[in-house]
């Protein structure tokens, strides 16, 4: 849409300067300011109607995204009063692989058939997965904490195939006496950027004096490796892979709310602030930060779900990432720095697309790439999280009954939005 639009106003630009194209003679300093206004309204009915367009284009996405939720919804709602949790084609599935075993079992010595009815049940183990994953889905399609927490989810490449679940568009196979589906799979396409970012960075480390035939290889492993990344681009849900119940409850747990790391936070939080509210008068804060930073690590973060984490709104109604990129803006009134968190401000220098102060948009490109690194965003999701526990507790340290003596020294203010 970018590129159409700018298109589009540049025609308008030029169709403009053709218009107001004149022999010397006319351009009198009268004539030149009619010439110019008429562009200036010109170019402003093509920056209109950009916007316009921009507009039309976030309201049909808006519109598509509510279309979806409100599909998901109906099929939810359906799965749970129907109860229904196969399509005819997948019943015709399971009889066949009845049916094919039914000459064998009745061949079969009793031994054989002994493993045979052993098998019967494991598979009768595995229907049963089917089926209360199915109901699994559609409840956390309507809880708060389920998946309906992540409504871009829901409506992405990868939230839709689930939906064709509930909708019978996705029939149930058995592959390798599993029961479970063929489902896009994003991690093929991200499994391939990161063996082509591997094998970019093997080519660099050569010589072409020493290594000219290993290069000559790695050059054409990394030409395939793009010509197969924009191949997936271009059809994303290509990328497909069988997908059992164990790994599809991992998706959905991962895609929903960590309710019980919110509520460790809060408790922590809370006892934080009730700890500094009883340190006795004229007596200095002291609260313990490593102590408290390895409670976080042990009991939020190593056990937590790291998307939940990071993108959902656990603290003063905004997530972690939303605090990390406000951080990153370079204003004076910013409650909590990037230092704060960890964050080497050289690293921010050389991530910063632009350089200079880092303006909102810069901030979003630099937070996105600071999340890449894995073990680093453990690392400032914990200090993170340690901060607020903190900051509870100077909140009650500050409002606890002060002696005169301390009421002439400063207080601190509140890093977060919205405390407990």
């Amino acid at each position: 849409m970018a590129t159409g639009t700018s298109g589009l106003a540049q025609k308008l630009i030029e169709g403009a300067g053709g218009a107001t194209e004149a022999p010397m003679e006319w351009t009198s300093p009268r004539n030149t300011a009619m010439i110019t206004n008429a562009t200036n309204r010109v170019v402003a009915a093509g920056g209109a109607m950009v916007q316009t367009l921009i507009e039309k284009d976030r309201q049909r996405k808006e519109e598509e995204k509510q279309k979806s939720l409100g599909e998901w919804d109906k099929l939810a709602n359906q799965q749970i009063e129907d109860s229904q949790y196969m399509t005819d084609d997948e019943y015709k599935t399971l009889t066949g692989d009845l049916m094919d075993g039914r000459e064998e079992f009745a061949n079969a010595t009793k031994e054989e058939q002994a493993i045979m009815l052993n098998s019967m049940e494991n598979k009768r183990d595995e229907i049963e997965k089917v089926k209360n994953f199915r109901t699994t889905l559609s409840v956390s399609v309507q809880d708060d904490d389920g998946i309906l927490a992540n409504k871009d989810w829901m409506v992405s490449d990868e939230g839709e195939e689930y939906k064709q679940i509930l909708s019978g568009e996705k029939s149930m196979i058995n592959q390798g006496g599993k029961y479970g589906y063929m489902m896009y799979d994003p991690k093929i396409q991200e499994d391939r950027i990161k063996l082509l970012e591997e094998t970019s960075d093997n080519i660099n480390s050569l010589s072409v004096e020493e290594d000219g035939d290993q290069i000559l290889d790695l050059n054409k492993k990394r030409e395939q490796l793009e010509a197969e990344i924009f191949k997936a681009n271009l059809n994303p849900k290509g990328d497909q892979s069988f997908m059992t119940v164990y790994d599809m409850e991992n998706t959905i747990k991962k895609q929903s709310f960590d309710r019980e790391r919110n509520d460790k936070v809060l408790e922590f939080a809370t006892n934080a602030q009730t700890i500094g509210s009883q340190v006795p008068q004229d007596s200095k804060s002291n609260f313990n930060y490593e102590s408290t930073r390895s409670l976080v690590v042990n009991e939020i973060v190593d056990p937590g779900n790291m998307r939940s984490l990071i993108h959902d709104k656990h603290i003063g109604g905004k997530s972690f990432k939303e605090h990390l990129t406000k951080s990153l803006i370079s204003t004076k009134d910013n409650p909590i720095s990037y230092n704060d968190l960890g964050i080497d401000p050289e690293l921010v220098k050389v991530l910063d697309p632009n350089g200079g102060g880092v303006t909102p948009a810069d901030a979003k490109i630099i937070a996105d790439q600071l999340l890449k690194d894995a073990d680093m965003t453990k690392e400032y999701v914990t200090n993170f999280f340690t901060l607020f526990i903190k900051q509870n507790y100077e909140d009650g340290y500050n409002s606890r009954p002060k002696s005169s003596e301390e009421k002439k020294t400063n207080t601190t203010t509140s890093a977060f939005d919205g405390q407990l």
